[in-house]
Formats: structure tokens, C-alpha cells, sequence
């Protein structure tokens, strides 16, 4: 398995945040805000299309490990006046 390479993009009024997403056949990176405008995964680079801005680039590599989280048997969760419980 190859790594993948992400930008986290943000709107221009902050509004929204998405994952730009890489082109497997041109191997150009996409806005995640408007899904067409092509960007440069480096943070502070801007959508041509939106206006979105990269604000984190990250990669994925294979061989990591799988986080687990342990949670309680019991979960509860309060409602406007009432306490819902599950066990």
C-alpha cells in the first residue's frame, strides 16, 4: 500500500473544513471545499476556485497501528429532565 497524502481546507469565512483529496490518475490535489479547484498541498495555499485555504497537510503511512478505545459498559447520557441510562 502506498501513502496518502491529505490537506485539511478550510472556507473562506472559516465555516467549513474538509479534506482536499489527490487525483489517483493525475496525481494533482483537489480543493475539499469546492472539489474542483486545484491546490498545492503546503499550508497557507489557496483554492483558485473558493478561496479555501490549506491549513495542515499530513500523510498516511502503511504500518501503523490501530487505536482501540476501551469504553465503560455503562453508558448514561442526560436529557432535559430526565437521565437515560444503558447497561
Amino acid at each position: 500500500m502506498k501513502s496518502r497524502h491529505y490537506a485539511v481546507v478550510t472556507s473562506r469565512n472559516q465555516s467549513i473544513t474538509r479534506l482536499g483529496w489527490k487525483s489517483p490518475s493525475s496525481d494533482e490535489m483537489f480543493c475539499g471545499i469546492c472539489m474542483r479547484g486545484v491546490i498545492s498541498p503546503e499550508a497557507g495555499a489557496v483554492c483558485s476556485s473558493c478561496g479555501g485555504e490549506v491549513v495542515r497537510t499530513f500523510e498516511v503511512i502503511p504500518g501503523g497501528l490501530v487505536l482501540r478505545r476501551s469504553f465503560p459498559a455503562t453508558v448514561a447520557a442526560e436529557q432535559t429532565g430526565r437521565i437515560a441510562s444503558s447497561s
